[in-house]
């Protein structure tokens, strides 16, 4: 950890400010800080402390963890953020920089051999310094192409000639890197630890504050009792992983009986029930099992031979009792119809009994025509029907007060008689009503 340290401080202090350097030396005095006692510590506001913070972040030389808290007084937990320095991600990114660095540097050396020191400018054509060398004109060098004179590529305005002190650049940039570099190599001899967030939390030193003038409040660590749905990126210990290529052959026995029996107990959890596997009609099985042949070739139609028989009901009982069932409903059925029988005979006895002939009690004035002493002949049975005419024309039956006025204490009501007046006694009240209509006024 010394050497990463080393290096790490060393790369800040060599390209970037006072106050960028200041924060990371913060980081390895106190491992992790919170960005409020990172702001006490330097002196300054937490707005232009997230912004320095943001430009090391970028650059990969520091990292944030956030996490849930409860502080004194709280009953929900709030998010705060830590910053501390990975290890592992700093050396790589400080690899890459060098490495981008130096190789944009050699990109502006050119070797002697490899320039084009002549440009044509009327074509755009570059020339060697050997090459210009067969063609001399009076004016100078000659494009071999268009025949124009040459022109010195440093000399043309705007040209893209090699920049003749790359090679000076290079050197003076591997001399500034030679910390670097070695420091380079001995990280990478040795096992540098990871110092993850929980590895820096291990060693944080806690900040010294005057809790009169700038108190605080301690948060404790929130547990969810969920599980997280993303664990995110983990990194993977490459000694936990083992690659293991064997063959069914190369199986020992007791690894051939483990997959026996786990197959076996496969199959007895995936079995289907009895009456998926087995008909209600036949004693046969409903689906046919698999035979295996002694080539190896599985015969799904083959038949199994020994097939248990279920244990089913005796059919002579339940016959016996469907038989015994059937012949009560039968019973049931024909006494039903005998009752429908009775009742109708019984309703049409009553519609008999409503026509009736009932006797007339001698001394009850039967019409008023014998009241007022017209003979009238006595009917044996003491009933009859009369047709009256109107003299519209039309037929309306009347009936005489014949029938005795009945009460609920003598019974029920007798039947209705209708009686039929002579014929001549509506001839006479015809004439009675013929001489009402014309009499002298």
């Amino acid at each position: 950890m010394d050497l990463a340290s080393s290096l790490i401080r060393t790369v800040v202090r060599a390209f970037y400010e006072t106050r960028h350097i200041l924060v990371i030396d913060a980081l390895f005095i106190h491992s992790v800080l919170h960005p409020e006692d990172l702001a006490h510590l330097l002196g300054m506001q937490q707005k232009d402390l997230r912004k320095l913070c943001a430009r090391l972040r970028e650059d990969r030389l520091i990292a944030v963890h956030s996490r849930p808290e409860i502080r004194d007084g709280q009953t929900r937990p709030v998010n705060r953020e830590y910053y501390y320095i990975p290890l592992y991600p700093v050396v790589d990114a400080i690899k890459y920089r060098v490495s981008r660095l130096t190789s944009i540097i050699k990109a502006q050396y050119t070797p002697t051999a490899e320039r084009k020191e002549y440009v044509c400018t009327r074509c755009g054509a570059e020339w060697t310094q050997l090459e210009v060398l067969s063609r001399i004109g009076p004016d100078g060098f000659e494009c071999h192409r268009c025949g124009a004179t040459l022109e010195r590529a440093d000399e043309v305005e705007g040209g893209t000639g090699a920049d003749r002190t790359g090679h000076e650049k290079n050197s003076k940039l591997m001399a500034q890197l030679d910390k670097m570099l070695k420091l380079l190599k001995q990280i990478d001899s040795v096992d540098v630890p990871e110092n993850d967030f929980e590895t820096a939390w291990e060693h944080k030193v806690d900040v010294i504050r005057n809790q009169y003038t700038n108190p605080t409040r301690p948060g404790v660590a929130y547990t969810s009792n969920r599980q997280a749905a993303v664990r995110g990126i983990s990194k993977t210990d490459a000694s936990s992983l083992e690659v293991s290529l064997t063959s069914s052959a190369e199986k020992s026995a007791a690894e051939q009986a483990e997959e026996a029996a786990r197959k076996a107990a496969l199959e007895k959890q995936n079995a289907l029930p009895v009456w998926h596997t087995h008909s209600t009609v036949k004693s046969e099985p409903g689906n046919l099992p698999v035979k295996h042949e002694p080539n190896g070739i599985t015969d799904v139609f083959a038949i199994k031979s020994e097939v248990k028989e279920e244990q089913k009901p005796d059919i002579d009982a339940l016959d016996d009792k469907v038989a015994a069932y059937y012949a009560e409903m039968a019973r049931e059925k024909e006494r039903e119809a005998k009752d429908d029988v009775s009742s109708v005979e019984e309703s049409s006895d009553e519609e008999e009994d409503e026509f009736e002939d009932v006797g007339v009690a001698p001394g009850v004035s039967e019409t008023p025509a014998v009241a007022e002493g017209n003979n009238t002949p006595k009917f044996p049975n003491g009933s009859l029907k009369r047709e009256m005419e109107s003299d519209s024309g039309s037929s309306a039956p009347q009936t005489g007060a014949a029938t005795p006025d009945t009460t609920a204490e003598d019974g029920p009501p007798a039947k209705r008689v209708k009686f039929e007046p002579q014929v001549k006694r509506e001839a006479v009240s015809d004439e009675d009503e013929d001489d009402e209509e014309f009499e002298d006024v």
